[in-house]
């Protein structure tokens, strides 16, 4: 098993870049040029919650599943992904109807899940974030196993 810093630094990245780039398609053509850095830059940003919980939730079932196969990984990590979206976006929806768009646990959730709340109406574009997550999560994990020998173990389907 790969140390876990180097596991989630480098599943975290992966998930902060995937997400930005999954809200960019969601605003491609509705906003500017500058516009669109500046969310990008604010997506990556505030997707480090939601990557490491991720990051966190896919690791701890593959360990419990003691799964070897890439193809377990990116199931699991689209699933994950999915179901992090789903309930970012509820508990966005029930926290805006019971306080109102401005209390304080709405902007809290705003904060820390903003590129999931952004993702809720458009939920099958979290696909691919979680299978980016599942994919770097098992090259470092479990192909990684091996690096300290000078070679990485074959990919296994």
């Amino acid at each position: 098993m790969a140390s876990g810093f180097r596991y989630y630094s480098r599943t975290i990245t992966t998930g902060c870049v995937a997400t930005a780039a999954m809200v960019a398609l969601v605003y491609v053509g509705s906003i500017k040029p500058a516009g669109v850095s500046f969310l990008l830059l604010y997506s990556m940003f505030t997707a480090v919650f939601a990557s490491f919980l991720a990051a966190l939730l896919v690791r701890r079932v593959m360990r419990h599943l003691e799964a070897q196969m890439v193809w377990i990984w990116l199931v699991v990590g689209g699933g994950v992904e999915l179901a992090l979206i789903a309930a970012a976006g509820y508990l966005a929806r029930y926290f805006t109807y019971m306080a109102g768009e401005s209390s304080g646990w709405m902007q809290y959730m705003r904060l820390l899940f903003s590129g999931q709340i952004v993702l809720f109406p458009k939920w099958w574009l979290g696909v691919p974030i979680g299978v980016a997550i599942g994919a770097v999560g098992y090259a470092v994990d479990v192909r990684g196993s091996d690096e300290t020998e000078g070679q990485a173990r074959p990919l296994r389907m």
